[in-house]
Protein backbone atom coordinates (compact mmCIF):
# COMPACT_ATOMS: atom_id res chain seq x y z
CA UNK A 1 0.00 0.00 0.00
CA UNK A 2 0.88 3.51 -1.13
CA UNK A 3 0.63 5.89 1.66
CA UNK A 4 -0.10 9.86 0.98
CA UNK A 5 2.87 11.76 0.14
CA UNK A 6 4.19 14.10 2.05
CA UNK A 7 3.41 18.29 1.34
CA UNK A 8 6.44 20.38 0.94
CA UNK A 9 5.81 23.67 3.35
CA UNK A 10 7.74 26.19 3.04
CA UNK A 11 7.16 28.84 5.33
CA UNK A 12 9.55 30.82 4.11
CA UNK A 13 8.28 31.89 0.68
CA UNK A 14 4.79 31.91 2.16
CA UNK A 15 5.76 34.87 3.82
CA UNK A 16 7.87 36.32 0.73
CA UNK A 17 4.16 36.11 -0.94
CA UNK A 18 2.95 37.97 1.72
CA UNK A 19 5.53 41.18 0.72
CA UNK A 20 4.65 40.90 -3.18
CA UNK A 21 1.84 43.05 -4.85
CA UNK A 22 -1.40 40.97 -5.51
CA UNK A 23 -1.02 39.28 -9.19
CA UNK A 24 -4.89 40.42 -10.13
CA UNK A 25 -5.40 43.91 -9.04
CA UNK A 26 -2.13 45.36 -8.13
CA UNK A 27 -2.79 46.04 -4.53
CA UNK A 28 0.02 45.90 -2.03
CA UNK A 29 -2.28 45.08 1.08
CA UNK A 30 -2.88 42.02 2.69
CA UNK A 31 -1.62 39.71 0.07
CA UNK A 32 -1.43 36.15 0.94
CA UNK A 33 -0.11 32.89 -1.09
CA UNK A 34 -3.00 31.50 -3.05
CA UNK A 35 -2.19 27.60 -3.61
CA UNK A 36 -3.39 26.93 -6.88
CA UNK A 37 -3.60 22.97 -6.23
CA UNK A 38 -5.29 23.56 -2.81
CA UNK A 39 -3.09 22.21 0.15
CA UNK A 40 -6.06 19.85 1.03
CA UNK A 41 -5.61 18.10 -2.25
CA UNK A 42 -1.95 17.99 -1.68
CA UNK A 43 -0.51 21.29 -3.44
CA UNK A 44 2.66 22.42 -2.42
CA UNK A 45 4.36 25.38 -1.11
CA UNK A 46 6.32 25.94 -4.46
CA UNK A 47 6.39 28.84 -6.53
CA UNK A 48 4.46 26.92 -9.48
CA UNK A 49 1.92 26.15 -7.01
CA UNK A 50 1.40 29.39 -5.36
CA UNK A 51 0.15 33.17 -6.75
CA UNK A 52 0.65 36.20 -4.92
CA UNK A 53 -3.40 37.27 -4.05
CA UNK A 54 -4.75 40.24 -1.15
CA UNK A 55 -7.57 38.67 0.58
CA UNK A 56 -10.19 40.60 -2.08
CA UNK A 57 -8.95 38.62 -5.20
CA UNK A 58 -8.04 35.92 -2.87
CA UNK A 59 -11.85 35.17 -1.64
CA UNK A 60 -13.12 36.19 -5.42
CA UNK A 61 -11.07 33.29 -7.04
CA UNK A 62 -12.44 30.57 -4.23
CA UNK A 63 -15.94 32.12 -5.42
CA UNK A 64 -16.07 31.88 -9.17
CA UNK A 65 -13.45 29.61 -9.91
CA UNK A 66 -9.65 29.76 -12.44
CA UNK A 67 -11.35 29.78 -15.24
CA UNK A 68 -13.95 32.47 -14.71
CA UNK A 69 -11.10 34.72 -12.39
CA UNK A 70 -8.90 34.57 -15.82
CA UNK A 71 -11.08 36.01 -17.56
CA UNK A 72 -11.93 39.16 -15.30
CA UNK A 73 -7.72 39.13 -14.77
CA UNK A 74 -5.76 37.84 -18.00
CA UNK A 75 -2.86 38.57 -17.29
CA UNK A 76 -3.30 36.03 -14.44
CA UNK A 77 -3.49 33.33 -16.64
CA UNK A 78 0.93 32.28 -16.69
CA UNK A 79 -0.18 31.54 -13.30
CA UNK A 80 -3.36 29.89 -13.06
CA UNK A 81 -2.81 27.28 -16.50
Amino acid sequence: MFGKQKRIVNKELIETYQSMKCAACRAWQNVSAHHIKSRGSGGHDIPENLIPLCIRCHIEIHQIGNRKFIEIYPHTKKYLT
